[in-house]
């Protein structure tokens, strides 16, 4: 239903570190540092990986030597568990993912602007056999009291 549909939550990409890594990256340019030898990003096809991919370039630091460190998970998920299991020495997910993950820690989180906006949007279904139920959903989803819950799990209300 057109009508219905909203943004309602937002994301960050931010690249994280174990969380007794000795040395801290504070920005892209960082991670050419032989420190990190193994940079975890979601794989290409997935909306994780092309966020990082669009602020790596947009840092500029897409080199040839940068991209040899670049390993490839399937999802966010395994590239946040690869650096929680120090299998990669750095990696980019998620802001949300971190809070899962006590094994992990954010270094930095990506400028706006170096990749696209993520938005998950929300919307009654035209098709729905419960429509209306839909909508008290949709409608509780926008409270006060949903827009805390999905602040604590590190979404960012829009």
């Amino acid at each position: 239903v057109k009508s219905s549909r909203i943004d309602l939550l937002s994301n960050k990409i931010v690249l994280i570190v174990p969380t007794d890594a000795k040395k801290i990256p504070t920005s892209p340019k960082d991670l050419s540092d032989s420190t990190y030898h193994h940079i975890a990003l979601a794989a290409e096809s997935v909306p994780a990986g092309k966020f990082a991919r669009a602020a790596l370039k947009a840092e500029e630091v897409l080199t040839d030597a940068f991209i040899k460190k670049i390993v490839n998970a399937d999802n966010v998920r395994i590239a946040l568990s690869w650096v929680a299991q120090h299998e990669a020495s750095a990696g980019v997910v998620y802001a949300t993912d971190v809070l899962i993950e006590p094994k992990v820690k954010i270094a930095f989180p990506f400028k706006e602007g170096t990749y696209p906006k993520i938005i998950y949007p929300a919307a009654v279904v035209k098709n729905s056999a419960s429509q209306s139920a839909a909508k008290n959903f949709l409608e509780i989803c926008k409270s006060k009291k949903a827009k805390a819950i999905f602040e604590k799990a590190g979404f960012i209300n829009l």
